[in-house]
């Protein structure tokens, strides 16, 4: 490819004419890029609507141009050089070959296109990057250039978006000569992305490359030499991704980021095929809304991004920003696309300026889903599907992901179970990180997934052995159970897990009532966490308890917590109070293992290198102390449970207990006392004891102080609590509740009423 001839003079050998005189002589509108996302007419009204209704994004973008020309282009989570006449191409940062990679995927150069509509004095710079490139890429840089097909798909769809920008300049000289290099660029790309071999790696590599030959085809077809019908190419994508994507609409990689590559393909193919009044596929929009719904649901109203697996921040819709996507566009486009009356994204959110480029005119899909609703999408009785919770419990039991969301403290917990019987998994970028939990309260997250950090398994820090990479993804680093000795998938071997596992995680109990939610799962697998169990209890508006149900024979291990960024730890009685920076609370951890406090046997490592802990990472490449806590678990104990009260001042004492039939927990507070009682697979025909006795799932018991009483009991067949209840069902009920006040008989409800 000789790209060096394209810098400066870039396409002067095609028709010997001038890039002015071609391009003033060409017909944007008929070119088959310009029927894709908008028309460049289109794009200029766009620009026009955007400068009325949100004229901070074009001033943002000119301001981000000029920082990355003049200050630092950032390298993932690494402030690089500017980007200026001789920009390093060849590599920039030494090491990890993916900081050379990156500034080659022009991720850059949209927010640049669009920024000089608020400044056009960036014109002749953008057109100097360009030059700049085009020498190093047909140079020695070349390699690097042309590293993938992932990095040169991601660099035309990057261009293309550019090319819109930079077309709507009415009558500017420049601008048509960058629209001239754009185009020679472009072709490069497409010519590279025909001729290389199909990837090697059966996940989103091969996903990206049947995207790419489908949207190389729609967009840049008179390129193409001997290639399969449009219509071939569609067929051999979307096949792919409906291999790749469950019917819950999660992704097999087990990670949100290559979920949102996923999503990214699905809504750029949705966007061509609408503007050209294209038919879609008849179980796309199914499909579509079902992998909206899994980021809608795990990010919330508040938008606090949910980072399962690994994570990069290489995206294939570069609008406006810098650092991926976000949670905002995808709300965002299942507002637009299927739930006008959803609670919209807050317009200053900058991932909210990607769904304004790309789905801003589209006419929307049918109101009405199929009649071959993905079975696993959340829905009521009906089958209608539900609409994304704001409060409750939405479960996508095939890819393992639980959400609890309090409408009441705006909290959230989410729950990775981790993928069910019969799920497909591809381990290569999954963590860790089954049987985990996440939370956030409010806009703010509180515990988290670690993040990725590196890519790299062989670089290590000082004191300790273990890779950066592996602490990233390893077990210890998430909010879950590590048993000394023994081994957890995924397994950690090289830069990527094997891609196939045997095991898998086995739904033990779900209940999803008003006052108390439940979900329970075990580990189906062999080795040293055969057996074991976890399960999240959500009292709605007050708080969540994560209780361990262990293997009957351990060497004992830790249950870790990590907190994000920002927020404290400080000791007390029975636990520890979080609190922010700014002295806000983030809430109360209260924690127990059987039925002793167990404060003084936690640990709290701050950025430690060895042992190694207490590290997050929000970027790749960078990593921050955080705090992170961890309760040792010592050998033989059966049982360990932590309340986490986000939000919230709540002081006491947990204690628990694991009988044949039932697991009981009671928190003992200053003012009442809270009793559970969880019924196990040998309880549910029938419990009895001397508190209670019944058939039931779960009950919630509290005794005020002052005497009264409030009860709630889920999936109830008969219950029996001495002086307070005593009742028998035909039919399980449910949900019941009880409230008495001091010196009154009880009032029972049932849910049915």
């Amino acid at each position: 490819m000789d790209l060096q001839s394209l810098g400066g003079d870039c396409g002067k050998h095609e028709s010997g004419k001038e890039p002015s005189q071609r391009v003033a002589s060409s017909a944007h509108e008929s070119l088959p890029l310009a029927r894709c996302f908008h028309s460049v007419t289109g794009m200029r009204g766009w620009l026009e609507q955007a400068k009325v209704r949100h004229p901070g994004w074009l001033q943002r973008a000119a301001n981000q141009a000029r920082a990355d020309l003049e200050e630092s282009l950032a390298l993932y989570g690494i402030d690089g050089p500017a980007l200026e006449a001789g920009y390093p191409w060849g590599g920039a940062v030494s090491g990890d070959i993916l900081f050379r990679l990156r500034p080659h995927r022009f991720f850059f150069l949209p927010c640049h296109a669009l920024g000089s509509h608020h400044d056009p004095s960036l014109l002749p710079r953008i057109e100097a990057v360009i030059d700049d490139w085009c020498r190093a890429a047909g140079g020695a840089a070349n390699s690097v250039a042309f590293a993938s097909g992932l990095l040169v798909l991601q660099r035309l769809l990057a261009c293309h978006w550019a090319w819109l920008f930079i077309a709507a300049h009415p009558d500017d000289p420049v601008a048509r000569r960058i629209d001239v290099k754009l185009m020679a660029v472009m072709r490069e790309d497409v010519r590279f992305l025909q001729r290389h071999p199909e990837s090697s790696a059966s996940n989103n590599h091969l996903l990206a490359d049947r995207f790419a030959d489908w949207y190389c085809g729609a967009a840049f077809g008179p390129w193409l030499e001997d290639s399969p019908s449009r219509e071939q190419l569609e067929a051999r994508w979307l096949d792919e991704l409906r291999r790749q994507v469950d019917e819950s609409g999660w992704t097999f990689e087990a990670s949100h980021h290559y979920h949102e590559f996923a999503l990214d393909m699905a809504l750029i193919y949705l966007r061509i095929k609408q503007v050209r009044d294209e038919p879609l596929a008849a179980d796309f929009l199914a499909l579509l809304r079902a992998m909206l719904r899994v980021q809608v649901d795990t990010a919330g109203p508040s938008l606090v991004d949910c980072c399962i697996g690994d994570a990069i921040e290489d995206n294939l819709l570069p609008l406006g920003i810098h650092r991926g996507a976000g949670a905002g566009f995808y709300r965002e486009a299942y507002r637009r696309l299927f739930e006008p009356a959803l609670q919209p994204a807050p317009v200053d959110v900058a991932s909210v300026e990607v769904c304004f480029w790309l789905l801003e005119g589209l006419a929307e899909p049918p109101s009405s889903l199929p009649a071959d609703l993905p079975a696993d999408l959340p829905a009521d009785q009906s089958g209608e599907a539900l609409p994304p919770t704001e409060g409750g419990l939405v479960q996508f039991p095939a890819s393992g992901i639980h959400v609890f969301a309090d409408a009441h403290s705006a909290a959230r917990t989410v729950f990775r179970s981790g993928p069910a019987k019969g799920a497909a998994v591809h381990g290569g970028h999954m963590h860790s990180d089954w049987l985990s939990v996440m939370v956030s309260i409010d806009s703010r997250a509180l515990l988290v997934d670690p993040g990725t950090y590196s890519y790299r398994s062989r670089e290590t820090g000082a004191g300790d052995k273990q890779s950066w990479r592996d602490y990233f993804r390893g077990r210890g680093a998430h909010n879950a159970l590590t048993l000394r000795g023994s081994v957890f998938p995924p397994l950690l071997q090289g830069d990527f897990g094997p891609a196939a596992y045997v095991e898998r995680i086995t739904t033990t109990r779900a209940i999803a009532a008003d006052k108390l939610r439940l979900v329970e799962a075990g580990f189906d697998g062999d080795g040293g966490y055969k057996g074991y169990r976890r399960g999240v209890l959500h009292l709605s508006g007050e708080y969540f308890l994560v209780y361990d149900l262990l293997p009957d024979r351990h060497e004992g291990g830790t249950v870790s917590y990590q907190f994000a960024e920002g927020w404290q730890l400080n000791r007390r009685e029975g636990g520890f109070q979080v609190v922010s920076d700014q002295g806000d609370t983030g809430g109360s951890l209260v924690s127990t293992l059987a039925t002793g406090a167990t404060s003084e046997a936690a640990s709290v490592l701050l950025g430690s290198d060895c042992p190694r802990g207490g590290w997050v990472s929000t970027e790749y490449g960078r990593k921050v102390p955080a705090p992170q806590l961890g309760l040792a678990v010592p050998a033989h104990t059966d049982c360990a449970a932590t309340l986490i009260a986000p939000g919230r001042e709540l002081c006491g004492i947990l204690h628990m207990s694991r009988e044949p039939d039932h697991v009981a927990l009671l928190l003992e507070a200053d003012n009442f006392s809270d009793h559970f009682f969880i019924a196990s697979e040998a309880g549910r025909s029938g419990i009895r004891g001397a508190q209670i006795s019944g058939r039931f799932g779960a009950v919630w018991l509290r005794r005020w102080k002052s005497g009264a009483i409030s009860l709630r009991g889920a999936q109830v067949s008969d219950l029996d609590v001495p002086d307070i209840v005593s009742v028998s069902f035909a039919r399980c009920e449910p949900e019941l509740s009880v409230e008495q006040a001091p010196g009154e008989e009880p009032r029972l409800t049932t849910s049915r009423g």
